[in-house]
């Protein structure tokens, strides 16, 4: 996977020969999420450029949900999932808290 910030197309050029792009919006503060819009227009621009031979990309996006609520949470991601979206990486930095914070959200597991 390569990361890059979007409109920045440079590094979804390099992604599109490889197995997937992470996509962050350019100046996305470390507790949002990228749109699902501009991670399908990322990723649409990606395929533009990527050899016909090779399998569809990974489209990764990083993001929060509660982790209390796994129709909530099945809620907030499903936007995502529509717009292409392959892999969900819950975010578990500082904004979550501290560690126990980040073990409790880890226990609760993915959305049903």
């Amino acid at each position: 996977w390569v990361a890059g910030r979007w409109p920045n197309r440079r590094p979804f050029r390099r992604a599109a020969r490889w197995d997937g792009l992470f996509p962050v919006r350019e100046g996305q503060a470390e507790d949002e999420t990228i749109s699902p819009r501009d991670a399908a227009d990322a990723a649409a621009w990606a395929a533009a450029h990527r050899d016909p031979g090779l399998p569809p990309l990974d489209l990764v996006v990083e993001g929060l949900t509660t982790g209390q609520d796994r129709s909530a949470a099945c809620e907030a991601v499903a936007p995502y999932a529509e717009a292409g979206v392959t892999w969900w990486i819950e975010k578990l930095g500082w904004m979550r808290g501290g560690l126990a914070a980040s073990q409790a959200r880890i226990a609760a597991g993915p959305p049903a």
